[in-house]
């Protein structure tokens, strides 16, 4: 068979009726910037906060290619042609050859979830059938919803998981067809929670913006989709959208995606929802989610996650026995666990039960002392000694059984560790020359463990470093051509040009790679959070802390979500000068502003002085909701 290379160019189409485009042929990966997410220029009211519904948003395909192929085994059989449409933007369709099937090849341009429609009116007769891949392969094969009588009428795929899945493209087959007949329109249908843009970011690199933009699309993407084979929208947090018969929320995973849609979107009451249907209130024994031994101290994470983003101290209280179940009947050396303690997909796992078993433990004292302190903030001390005991109690059992840690552990046991802050300041940098300081030794085969990566590198104040981490993953994500976070991927892996990697397995199996798997999303959040430096130092931020990290960037502007409004900033180095550009919503109480310590200190053209200085760092309480901040570095 003669094998084609198609061109990937991004363009845009105003228009659902079938256009005619002038395509090169070379890959890009690239698509326009701010037009990844079909929906992200959308404004959506709000009818009720509790409301469970979807949208579904006509999207042109950004490229059409029209086959005609007979015998496969003859390459001179195999034809690829560009559409020639007619005035009015139809088009034709008709066998190049006798008896040939025509085959519609069509790029939307990013893996949508939804599904396809077409408008035609192929005589009685023709059969239709479509094939769909996340990846330039045919991977999913589905029967047409409605045979063909000559009537003009719309047809798309019958898909049997609740009639949606993750496609970019698809392969649209036309058999028997003896006479033409008019495609009057071809549309991908994206089927979207209509959730507003309330986060954003924006910097002088545009890699990271793009980054940015494909992390925040494709959490946007499972929210609120439907599970199994029910077509209703669902308050979860899918992991996926690819058609496989484990598309449903996984707990580890979703505590990721859920810290995206907290800053971008907002979505509180959804998140609150979806971690009850994962554990709901009360239930004993304590479950373990989805098979996965750690993925409860995922769901306790989240707990506290959401409570310091939407400040609902009430449903905390709520979840806090359920905390301390966790804390006790998890407990990792008075109840050790059997089972799947599944934490990357990383070969480079070599002694696998010890790896495991040392970072379940660094993300139960995690989860104990980030309950902890969500307790002591809503006065629950009693509770909150009980999780702080038994986390230093476990920390110093850890260190004093494992004295040869550092050689005994790899990244994964050790990010956890770090992360539950078993670590004394001294040791973190050994920690980091070990595990962290070659940058391909530190990038895992998991966007979803990628992301404790980078809150490790913030933990150690070298939020450089993690930026440097974004741009070796993620961004050679972008340029082997990814439009959503995969969900496995290492920089080092060898792609052909204009190619994506395979997804493997058979059709319908349990795994294959997806390629819209946003547990790879934490970039969306961390660059709102770190390096625009946007977070709650109250929880639903009615106290705001801004703490930029230039990290060799030259500006950045972001906004993130909070249950008071969108909290905005932008700054710029100007030589040695930093120059931040702050506006709060009303009802935030304060403004903790810390930046690099300098010489001298403007808020609003008038000096001021900070009220502390620590580490290297100058601290400010300041009680204007918006203005302009400026630091003269030393």
């Amino acid at each position: 068979m003669k094998r084609y290379i198609l061109s990937v160019l991004l363009l845009s189409a105003a228009s659902v009726t079938l256009n005619a485009q002038d395509t090169e042929h070379f890959f890009t990966p690239y698509w326009k910037s701010g037009e990844l997410d079909p929906a992200r220029g959308i404004h959506w009211s709000k009818s009720s906060k509790y409301e469970d519904k979807l949208e579904f948003i006509p999207v042109p395909p950004q490229y059409i290619q029209y086959i005609s192929e007979g015998d496969r085994s003859v390459s001179s059989d195999y034809f690829s042609i560009k559409p020639k449409y007619e005035a009015d933007g139809t088009l034709t369709i008709k066998p190049l050859k006798p008896n040939h099937e025509v085959i519609l090849f069509i790029d939307l341009g990013r893996v949508l979830p939804g599904t396809i429609e077409l408008e035609a009116n192929p005589p009685e007769g023709v059969s239709i059938r479509f094939e769909t891949g996340e990846a330039m392969q045919p991977k999913e094969k589905y029967k047409v919803n409605t045979p063909s009588d000559g009537s003009r009428k719309k047809f798309s795929p019958q898909i049997d998981h609740a009639n949606w899945a993750g496609m970019r493209y698809v392969w649209v087959h036309f058999s028997n067809v003896k006479e033409p007949f008019i495609l009057f329109s071809l549309n991908g249908i994206y089927q979207v929670r209509p959730s507003n843009y309330i986060g954003n970011f924006e910097s002088n690199d545009e890699m990271l913006n793009r980054i940015w933009e494909m992390c925040a699309y494709s959490a946007h993407a499972v929210m609120g989709q439907p599970v199994g084979n029910d077509p209703t929208p669902q308050s979860v947090i899918q992991t996926l959208c690819m058609d496989r018969i484990d598309r449903y929320p996984w707990a580890g995973d979703s505590r990721i995606i859920q810290k995206t849609v907290e800053y971008v979107f907002g979505e509180y009451e959804l998140i609150r929802r979806a971690n009850d249907r994962f554990f709901p209130v009360g239930i004993r024994p304590v479950p373990v989610l989805q098979a996965v031994v750690p993925y409860i101290l995922d769901w306790a994470l989240a707990e506290t996650d959401y409570f310091w983003v939407s400040g609902d101290s009430a449903h905390f209280v709520t979840r806090l026995d359920d905390i301390l179940a966790t804390m006790e009947e998890f407990d990792p050396y008075e109840h050790p666990r059997e089972g799947w303690f599944f934490f990357d997909w990383d070969e480079r796992i070599v002694d696998q039960h010890i790896q495991e078993q040392a970072a379940f433990i660094g993300k139960y004292i995690q989860m104990c002392r980030e309950a902890a302190l969500a307790a002591n903030r809503i006065g629950h001390k009693e509770a909150a000694d009980k999780l702080t005991t038994q986390a230093d109690r476990y920390t110093l059992k850890w260190k004093e059984a494992h004295p040869d840690w550092l050689k005994e552990n790899d990244i994964h046991a050790l990010t956890n560790l770090l992360l539950g802050n078993v670590f004394t300041e001294n040791e973190l940098s050994l920690i980091y020359n070990k595990v962290y300081a070659d940058r391909s030794e530190r990038c895992t085969h998991t966007p979803a463990f990628g992301m404790f990566i980078l809150q490790a590198l913030s933990r150690m104040g070298k939020q450089d470093k993690a930026l440097e981490m974004i741009r070796d993953y993620w961004g050679t994500m972008i340029q082997a051509g990814a439009t959503s976070t995969w969900e496995e991927w290492h920089p080092t892996w060898k792609l052909p040009v204009g190619a994506l990697p395979p997804q493997y397995e058979p059709y319908k199996a349990w795994s294959g790679l997806s390629l819209i798997q946003p547990y790879g999303s934490g970039p969306a959040q961390w660059l709102l959070g770190e390096i625009i430096g946007i977070k709650p130092e109250s929880p639903g931020f009615q106290q705001i802390r801004i703490e930029p990290n230039p990290s060799g960037l030259e500006w950045a502007k972001g906004a993130v979500a909070s249950p008071l409004g969108a909290i905005r900033t932008e700054w710029k180095m100007t030589g040695k000068t930093l120059e931040l550009n702050f506006n709060a919503p009303a009802g935030c109480q304060s403004i903790t502003m810390v930046v690099p310590k300098g010489k001298k200190y403007v808020l609003n053209q008038k000096q001021i002085h900070p009220d502390k200085i620590e580490q290297g760092k100058a601290y400010f309480k300041i009680y204007a909701n918006n203005g302009v901040f400026e630091v003269t570095m030393r």
